[in-house]
């Protein structure tokens, strides 16, 4: 008789939305960071491609960019990504976002605590 068991890791992901400039800004920031080679194509159908180590992954829009705890990085597509992982917190995109002026500056971010005193709103 064998047993199974179920092995439960945390990886970081981001998906690839080259038509968001934002997402896209925040992906590639991610990858210049971990000192991953990529290259990118322009536009809203642009294509992401990692070269870390010995071989090419190709990410097109709407697939998820995965490293593992080990440093390994894996492309998967939205359907792969969801089947296969569950998110440790609620996902950005779920999240209310918000714009704010204040004094003539704007502001960008989720609101974490509002006051009662004259419209006192943290980011």
């Amino acid at each position: 008789m064998s047993n199974l068991f179920t092995r439960t890791e945390t990886v970081e992901a981001h998906q690839w939305m080259p038509a968001d400039p934002i997402t896209s800004g925040r992906t590639l920031g991610w990858l210049l960071a971990s000192e991953t080679q990529f290259t990118h194509t322009c536009g809203p159908e642009a294509t992401l491609t990692l070269a870390p180590g010995s071989g090419e992954l190709i990410a097109h829009p709407g697939d998820w960019v995965v490293r593992h705890p080990e440093g390994v990085f894996a492309v998967l597509t939205q359907a792969d990504f969801e089947a296969t992982y569950t998110p440790t917190e609620p996902l950005r995109s779920r999240r209310r976002s918000v714009t704010n002026v204040i004094n003539g500056v704007s502001a960008g971010g989720s609101i974490i605590q509002a006051g009662d005193h004259h419209g006192d709103i943290r980011f």
